[in-house]
C-alpha cells in the first residue's frame, strides 16, 4: 500500500498520532475490506469505529467518530499506519484463520460454558449487549420451533 508514516504525522496532530499508533500496536484495528486502493476498517475504541480509507487521490479517510480537532483522528491513524506497514494483508489472513478456528471451537463448546461467557462478555460490552438484545428478545426474528 502506498502510504507513508511521515504522510500520516503530517494528516494528524501529534496525539492522535500518538494514540493511533498505539491502537495499531495493540491490535485494535480489525480490517473488513481491502484492495491496493481502498480500505474498510473497524478500530476498537471507547466504541468500535468504521474507517474508510481511499487512495485513488492521494490519501482520503473518514471515521464514524465524534473527532473534530483538527487533522485525521486516532482511528485513522491506526488503519493508515496497519497501511503502511503492509499489516493489511496478514491481519485479513488472520482473520479468516481466526474466524474458522471459533466456528471449530463453538462446534464444540460445553452449552453452559458458553452461556456462562456470553452473560460476562454481554454484561461487560453494553452495545453488544443491545445488539443480542434486538435479535434474541421474546417474539423477535427467533427461528422458528425454537
Amino acid at each position: 500500500m502506498d502510504v507513508d508514516i511521515d504522510d500520516i504525522r503530517h494528516l494528524a496532530n501529534e496525539a492522535s498520532f500518538e494514540r493511533g499508533e498505539r491502537y495499531f500496536e495493540e491490535g485494535r484495528v480489525e480490517i473488513i475490506e481491502a484492495s491496493e486502493r481502498r480500505v474498510k476498517a473497524v478500530v476498537e475504541g471507547t466504541y468500535n469505529y468504521t474507517v474508510e480509507v481511499d487512495l485513488d487521490e492521494g490519501i482520503s479517510a473518514t471515521c464514524t467518530c465524534p473527532y473534530d480537532w483538527g487533522g485525521y483522528c486516532k482511528h485513522i491513524v491506526a488503519v493508515l499506519l496497519a497501511m503502511a506497514k503492509d499489516d493489511v494483508k496478514a491481519m485479513m489472513a488472520k482473520g479468516e484463520s481466526e474466524l474458522e478456528n471459533i466456528e471449530s471451537l463453538l462446534k464444540g463448546a460445553d452449552p453452559d460454558e458458553l452461556r456462562e461467557f456470553m452473560r460476562g462478555e454481554l454484561e461487560a460490552a453494553h452495545t453488544m449487549r443491545a445488539r443480542f438484545l434486538a435479535r434474541f428478545k421474546r417474539g423477535g426474528s427467533q427461528k422458528s420451533g425454537k
